[in-house]
């Protein structure tokens, strides 16, 4: 059974006010995400409110994904997992335990 939340009883422009309210009132990011993404399931709806949202408190589209990642919203991308991997792979390719 699916616990009620107070933005259940919102409408959409009213709960765009409630969470620029609480962005203005100094939310956390993570948060923030959390509570715009409740009740969207795709993954792409989901990183374009993040992206969004994140524009609206000045943060760049990589860090408002990289945030809404670790607070376990959206996955991690293909891409940026490949990425990490090859780092972490040259970062360690050079050292050698003595």
């Amino acid at each position: 059974m699916k616990k009620p939340t107070i933005t259940d009883d919102l409408t959409k422009s009213e709960k765009k006010g409630a969470i620029e309210a609480a962005a203005a009132g100094g939310m956390k990011p993570g948060e923030l995400f959390a509570a715009v993404v409740e009740g969207y399931y795709g993954v792409g709806e989901r990183r374009g409110l993040v992206v969004h949202w994140g524009r609206k408190m000045s943060l760049p589209p990589s860090d408002a994904l990289q945030i809404a990642h670790v607070a376990g919203l959206i996955p991690m991308s293909q891409q940026t997992l490949l990425a990490t991997q090859e780092k972490l792979q040259r970062n360690s390719a050079g050292k050698t335990s003595a």
